[in-house]
């Protein structure tokens, strides 16, 4: 069912907090009983574990004549009783019980409290009565008894805790029902679970619990409260504790030394020189021993240097039986940092050699990578030098060509205008001499004609 503790408890609290009582203490005595057996046929050291039982709880619930479920049957086959009056029966017969607490605020409020092993429960006698009567209406049966059909008479006797005797089409009196004795609802949960429980003696159970992560029914949440109450109230923290009192850890030969063989290989390699071979395991649960003995006699006495004796195997937690050996939990817990710790040594040496050489293959794959690389670089300089050169060459010879027919062009143009100035400075000078030669030509014919006239009018 799952431990329930609310804020208000009732009937139905109380049988599933009992049922899971009962199948808490078998659950206690079936793990204990298959250790101590696998004990015994190890052929190991051991002694008897001592667990909290949780017998008084049981007796406080189902005791007969001082039991909760006894003492509330017995008054509700008792006429005119009611919650009160259970109450009151109750806090005289089981106020001295260690598990039972009931002050004056729950006699106040007809309140009572258990102490189960998850924890204290308290619970409210409203309705205790009728619900472990569990009746019908008698309206309701009757109605059903003098149906017609027989069929829901025959259903009408089953839930009334009759038996169906009566003749065909007639129903039973009053009187037959009277005497009638009907089981209420306390004492058959009591006798269907030790029926449950009797059935699981005999069988080989194995335990599954359902937990809840969170109560807001989303995904991807998980709330560490409620998971550890889930679990304390199941009583797996309880059968946890349990099965840690002994030897919780064990492993086959075989398991054993595959294991732990890294602690002793030294030791392993040389028994196995010896003539007189001696079992590998033997050799590393010695040798796991002594390291287990010293660790722990260092931490006692602190002392580093001093000659701690010889390993004894019981005080330290650790046997070799016939196929398996035990470990109790804090040589597993020692065995399994030294485990760790040779584990990370062993790991950081893999490391360091597969990091060499993965680091060396990468470098002379970066060094080839790298030569290519520059062959490349410097071919394409080369190229880039050459066609450089090239094109320097190149433009050289363009240059002069280009330069010659520059300066050639100039140089006609110079001549060519050279020569045009010349002509035109030239053409000036004679159109000067042939005005000038002309005027003196004109002058002397001028001089010419007036020498005439004057010496015709002379003469």
């Amino acid at each position: 069912f799952g431990f329930e503790s609310f804020k208000y408890n009732s009937f139905e609290q109380l049988c599933i907090n009992y049922c899971n009582e009962a199948l808490q203490q078998q659950f206690n005595r079936f793990v204990l009983k298959n250790e101590q057996s696998e004990y015994e046929r190890e052929g190991i050291e051991w002694a008897f574990i001592s667990f909290p039982d949780n017998e008084e709880v049981l007796q406080l619930i189902d005791k007969k004549g001082a039991g909760i479920l006894n003492i509330l049957d017995d008054q509700c086959r008792t006429p005119g009783t009611s919650d009160k009056t259970f109450c009151q029966t109750l806090y005289k017969k089981c106020t001295s019980h260690p598990r039972f607490e009931a002050n004056f605020r729950h006699q106040g409020a007809n309140k009572f409290a258990v102490n189960h092993y998850a924890g204290p429960v308290e619970y409210s006698s409203d309705g205790f009565v009728e619900k472990n009567t569990d009746d019908l209406p008698k309206e309701a049966s009757d109605l059903l008894l003098a149906s017609s059909s027989e069929i829901v008479k025959e259903l009408a006797m089953i839930i009334s805790n009759h038996s169906p005797v009566n003749s065909p089409g007639k129903s039973p009196t009053p009187r037959n029902r009277k005497g009638s004795s009907k089981m209420t609802v306390g004492i058959q949960f009591s006798r269907q679970l030790k029926e449950l429980r009797d059935k699981i003696d005999v069988t080989s159970p194995h335990y599954v619990r359902c937990l809840k992560p969170n109560d807001l029914l989303v995904p991807d949440h998980f709330n560490p409260l409620i998971i550890s109450d889930q679990l304390r109230y199941a009583g797996v923290i309880e059968a946890i504790r349990v099965s840690r009192v002994g030897y919780p850890h064990r492993y086959t030969h075989d398991a054993f030394v595959s294991r732990y063989r890294l602690l002793a290989q030294a030791e392993i390699k040389k028994a196995q020189c010896v003539v007189k071979q001696a079992k590998p395991v033997h050799v590393v649960v010695d040798t796991v021993a002594k390291s287990i003995w010293k660790k722990m006699q260092c931490e006692i006495e602190g002392n580093h240097e001093k000659n701690i004796g010889q390993p004894n195997l019981v005080k330290i937690g650790l046997q070799v039986g016939k196929t398996k050996v035990f470990l109790r939990r804090s040589p597993y817990e020692i065995i399994e940092q030294l485990r760790g710790k040779k584990n990370t040594e062993s790991a950081t040496l893999i490391q360091k050699i597969a990091r060499g050489y993965i680091n060396q293959r990468q470098y002379q794959s970066f060094l080839r990578k790298a030569l290519k690389v520059q062959c490349i670089i410097r071919g394409f300089k080369a190229k880039n030098a050459v066609h450089k050169r090239r094109c320097n060459y190149r433009s050289t010879v363009i240059q002069k060509h280009w330069r010659k027919t520059y300066q050639l062009r100039r140089f006609v143009s110079i001549i060519i205008f050279a020569r045009w100035l010349q002509k035109y400075k030239r053409g000036k000078q004679g159109r000067r001499r042939y005005e000038y030669l002309n005027r003196i030509r004109k002058a002397v014919l001028v001089q010419k004609y007036w020498r005439c006239v004057s010496a015709k009018i002379y003469f």
